[in-house]
């Protein structure tokens, strides 16, 4: 039987589900042995319903864990300071980045205290602490907590490893954000040499690494390198994930941004056209197909094709952001100042 592990999230709720209903069934007393075994199968349930993407019923879950794991297991127990991060990440993905902070804090200070400054699930909440900060527009301190959760993970795993590449993908992007280039290309370089020894050269995680790198390659002005680098992306990515996946259709962009950038924009059409095929026939959500249509939109506009077809996708892609509520304001204002700049198209 399919479990979590396996990504297959939807088929893990049952056996937990069941799991749960035994403890419960059971009825122990406050203070019993089988009351504080509830606590793991609840957080486990918790963790499926968040990757589900049922939000609301995994804070429940997780919030009841909480609340019995300090009862049971007492204030201070590592597998409190685990439902604590994991209410953090769950507010995270909520978009409730300053409430995730504070819950991370809490994990962040509790598993210190009892798991010892160099455990490697410390070196996991400084990243969950540094990944909301970040979204906090606050660069400086989620760079030192990344800083500070990659010696962690150096000191307990090596060089070489899943997670260090992570972090230092986290730590290439927080330069980006602070236009500190070489920096970040020094970083996603050695995501790019960590992924391809530890998950091998065609794996899609080593896709994604090598495309980070070109657009750190794109934004510090060397498109040319940067092209060459988005094109052996695009090939592993296509094998690994066929070529109709999100990731293809992102490398794509980024292809058309680095021919644009080198004065070419004829060159730009062709992936942009193959993207548009793609997000036309599959429903790859509003963001992508807005990105999609605006890009191929503007590249019409400086090749000076079809100006009428340029409108009209660009209309498309402002009722694409404006499906997205909040969360498409600033693209589709971005759209709206195009638009309105071309009135006479």
């Amino acid at each position: 039987m399919l479990r979590s592990g396996e990504g297959k999230y939807a088929e893990a709720l049952v056996p937990l589900r069941e799991a749960v209903a035994l403890r419960r069934a059971a009825r122990p007393k406050d203070g019993d042995a089988g009351r504080a075994e509830l606590v793991e199968p609840l957080g486990s349930l918790g963790m499926v319903l968040h990757r589900n993407g049922d939000y609301e019923a995994a804070r429940k879950t997780y919030e009841e864990a909480l609340a019995l794991g300090r009862r049971e297991l007492g204030a201070e127990h590592p597998e409190v300071a685990s439902m604590l991060q994991r209410v953090g990440n769950l507010l995270f993905d909520q978009g409730r980045f300053e409430e995730s902070a504070t819950y991370s804090r809490q994990a962040l200070a509790l598993r210190e205290k009892v798991l010892g400054p160099e455990h490697h699930q410390v070196g996991a909440s400084l990243t969950s602490l540094g990944n909301a900060l970040s979204e906090l527009g606050r660069p400086a301190e989620a760079l030192a907590c990344y800083e500070h959760a990659l010696a962690i993970q150096r000191r307990a795993f090596g060089d070489v490893s899943p997670g260090v590449a992570v972090t230092l993908n986290n730590i290439a992007n927080v330069y980006l954000i602070q236009r500190r280039f070489t920096l970040a290309e020094k970083q996603f370089r050695q995501v790019y040499e960590i992924r391809a020894k530890t998950l091998g050269p065609e794996h899609p995680s080593t896709a994604l690494a090598l495309h980070n790198l070109g657009i750190a390659l794109d934004q510090s002005g060397r498109p040319a390198e940067a092209l060459l680098v988005f094109q052996k992306s695009l090939g592993i990515s296509e094998r690994a994930l066929g070529p109709e996946h999100p990731t293809v259709i992102e490398t794509l962009l980024a292809i058309a941004d680095a021919e644009s950038h080198m004065g070419h924009p004829e060159r730009a059409l062709p992936p942009l056209e193959r993207a548009l095929k793609t997000v036309e026939s599959t429903d790859l959500g509003a963001d992508l197909g807005g990105r999609t249509r605006f890009a191929l939109a503007s590249a019409l506009r400086v090749a000076k094709r079809d100006p009428a077809r340029a409108r009209a996708l660009a209309e498309r892609a402002k009722a694409d952001f404006l499906s997205l509520g909040k969360d498409g304001d600033a693209p589709r204002a971005q759209v709206e100042a195009w638009l309105a700049g071309r009135k006479k198209d």
